[in-house]
């Protein structure tokens, strides 16, 4: 019979040989790619060369941390990591950032990768939601995101606002008919991967192995 400690060290040495599966499966691809993948997508007057999804996805942790603890993910009401998914308009799952702490803003982890991000996703026009708002431009990739309503400002009236917020809510309607077109996957992949719906009981990063496999195998279903 084999030892609990045994069989736990050996599926933490098996999901590490899978994340290096995994990585070879999440692929970039061009931007030819992309857009031959969102040739069917309807779009609008803001979002006519949008060609790539970017979202994220958080997961609970085994341990218990405070709620003002920056690993709390108010998502799932526990411990937590965040993981931004790039996919394209099939739900082909295109790159992968994590694991993050949930509370790090989605902004500030963009402009954190925007080196990478620059390298694999030149001509990407990347649809996001008002959280990667304020992520600062990238040199031939660009992110189209809905807007926060604007606060008045020293001067301006309360007409000039409520004008703008009418514009700004008006915009924010065509990006998220766009966003809304492509379904995220991770109801489809967490079905199949039973652990990743409740609490995982190991550590961040044999987490990160698991969900980067997870999506790897999605990709791998698409593709054969």
């Amino acid at each position: 019979m084999i030892a609990k400690r045994t069989l736990r060290r050996n599926c933490r040495l098996i999901r590490r040989l899978l994340y290096r599966w995994a990585k070879i499966q999440i692929d970039p691809g061009n931007v030819q790619d992309w857009i031959d993948a969102s040739e069917n997508i309807r779009r609008n007057s803001e979002t006519t060369t949008v060609n790539l999804w970017l979202d994220t996805v958080e997961y609970a942790l085994r341990g218990m941390v405070e709620k003002d603890s920056m690993e709390w993910s108010y998502k799932r009401k526990h411990r937590g990591r965040k993981f931004l998914v790039i996919m394209d308009a099939q739900q082909r799952i295109r790159y992968v950032i994590g694991e993050m702490l949930p509370k790090v803003h989605d902004s500030w982890i963009i402009d954190a990768a925007s080196s990478l991000l620059e390298e694999k996703f030149q001509g990407g026009v990347i649809i996001a939601d008002t959280t990667f708002h304020s992520a600062k431009e990238m040199e031939g990739v660009r992110i189209i995101a809905s807007a926060p309503k604007a606060k008045r400002r020293r001067g301006q009236s309360t007409e000039a606002v409520t004008a703008e917020n009418r514009l700004i809510s008006h915009r924010n309607k065509k990006i998220h008919s766009v966003r809304s077109t492509v379904e995220s996957p991770f109801g489809l992949v967490n079905n199949k991967f039973k652990s990743l719906k409740g609490i995982f009981n190991e550590d961040s990063t044999q987490l990160k192995y698991l969900v980067f496999f997870a999506f790897a195998v999605h990709n791998y279903r698409m593709n054969n």
